[in-house]
């Protein structure tokens, strides 16, 4: 996705497809396959805008220094919790 891939993904995978990627609505074989066909069938300048669009959202929103940041958020929050939790 970082070079453009536009992604087909359904909600389980926790990606906020914003106006980039293409949304899966069931992990269902007769979905996946019309939702692939539906794609292929793209303007090819709605292509390009998604593509650039996809490769800017990640730049922005997943990168390694992101993920880094989250994670140290998240863990610090886990932390913050247990501590108001523990009884002295």
């Amino acid at each position: 996705m970082a070079y453009g891939l536009i992604p087909i993904l359904p909600a389980s995978a926790n990606i906020d497809l914003e106006n980039f990627g293409v949304f899966l609505p069931e992990n269902s074989v007769a979905d996946i396959r019309k939702v692939i066909f539906d794609a292929a069938k793209m303007d090819v300048d709605e292509c390009k805008q998604r593509a650039i669009l996809t490769a800017a959202a990640i730049r922005e929103n997943y990168s390694p220094e992101k993920f880094n940041i989250s994670l140290k958020n998240a863990v610090q929050q886990i932390v913050s919790k247990k501590s108001s939790r523990a009884v002295i």
